[in-house]
């Protein structure tokens, strides 16, 4: 762990938040007095693109990107220990739309709506929205019938 740690040029608090864990319990991991969990060490791969096999048994290549395969760590302020979940989820959101191409308006009010907690709702439906909102107004629409066929006759 140490080596991973020492080679990717990570600091605890890197660790920590990506594996949504302590700076106390990374510690510990160093120490080699506790192991991390699966869930842990999966997030691991994810953000930092270690070889999954080499952090279990330390064999074959530490990066995945020395195998040849393709990917990049996520940006330092997406997995900082100082921010909170719903602020790497507005960076990871922007970064993402951004490379999507989304107008920066539109990524705003995303963003306003990740700090709400509910999806946005300005602006005309997308076609599988829009496909969904007709289903619920049929839906609707035949719920209230039902009432028709309750009554006894």
């Amino acid at each position: 762990m140490k080596k991973f740690v020492k080679n990717f040029g990570l600091e605890q608090k890197q660790l920590a938040a990506s594996g949504c864990v302590s700076s106390a319990t990374i510690s510990a991991y160093l120490a080699g007095n506790s192991q991390p969990a699966a869930d842990i060490m999966s997030n691991w791969v994810r953000d930092f693109r270690v070889n999954a096999n080499w952090l279990l048994t330390g064999e074959g290549d530490m990066s995945l990107d020395a195998r040849g395969e393709t990917g990049t760590t996520l940006p330092a302020e997406e997995i900082s220990a100082t921010l909170s979940p719903t602020q790497r989820e507005m960076y990871a959101y922007k970064r993402l739309q951004t490379e999507l191409g989304m107008p920066s308006s539109r990524i705003a009010e995303g963003i306003e709506a990740i700090v709400r907690g509910k999806p946005a709702s300005s602006g005309p439906l997308s076609g599988h929205a829009a496909a969904n909102q007709k289903m619920d107004d049929r839906f609707d629409n035949a719920r209230g019938d039902e009432a028709i066929y309750d009554k006894d006759t």
